[in-house]
């Protein structure tokens, strides 16, 4: 343990200790998810405080259980990482337009249940250093990441035409403007004539991926379009 929280004499499980290691769970937990409650995410603030504070009351029972009548500590705490799965696929989806969301936001519960289970084991110092390194992740990394792809030669975007026989004239019109078509899978749609393309664009030079996109969009037959 840290030498500046050994004389706290947190490592002893007892009242003070768990109403310590729950309210910091709460507040580390709370603070990652009200990142993802102000972009609208379906697990938000309550759901990963939710988390993070069942899975360090469940390392708290694991160590007083071992403590009382003997065992592993960590059995109890094994079954979260395992069930927290759960929780997490109930975030992803496949939306209409062939995009996958909620990646993130399932990968942050598992890391938020994972630094519950460190506070509850009373590894303070190790939960703090988890939960910085979570939020510069969440918060600082997005951005670099979408500055990146948006700059970069290749992209990938899901189109709806209006009727098939636009595809064609469509793909055309693509390599016309120097951009080549590397991929492109077809998908239904919920309009009967309307036609959903997957294409994987690749550009010689980097091109502004809002340039790239406003220049398909004006295609006649181009009902739907976006970046995914």
């Amino acid at each position: 343990m840290a030498d500046w929280i050994a004389p706290l004499q947190l490592s002893e499980l007892n009242e003070l200790t768990i109403v310590v290691r729950l309210v910091l769970s709460a507040l580390l937990s709370g603070v990652l998810g009200f990142e993802r409650t102000q972009k609208r995410r379906p697990a938000g603030f309550r759901t990963y405080m939710l988390v993070s504070i069942g899975a360090t009351l469940v390392m708290i029972t694991g160590e007083f259980l071992a403590k009382s009548l003997g065992g592993d500590a960590a059995r109890l705490g094994a079954q979260v990482i395992s069930g927290i799965g759960f929780i997490g696929a109930g975030t992803i989806m496949m939306t209409g337009h062939q995009q996958i969301k909620g990646l993130t936001t399932a990968a942050g519960l598992w890391a938020a249940a994972c630094m519950g289970l460190a506070v509850g084991a009373g590894l303070y110092f190790a939960a703090i250093i988890t939960f910085v390194l979570l939020a510069l992740v969440m918060i600082l990394a997005e951005r670099l990441q979408g500055k990146f792809i948006a700059r970069s030669k290749h992209m990938r975007v899901y189109i709806i035409l209006d009727k098939f026989e636009c595809l064609h004239k469509f793909l055309n019109y693509v390599r016309s403007h120097g951009i080549s078509v590397d991929d492109f899978n077809l998908n239904s749609t919920d309009s009967h004539e309307g036609i959903g393309v997957t294409c994987e664009l690749g550009f010689k030079e980097k091109r502004a991926h809002s340039q790239v996109i406003e220049l398909l969009s004006q295609f006649e037959g181009v009902a739907f379009l976006e970046e995914f």
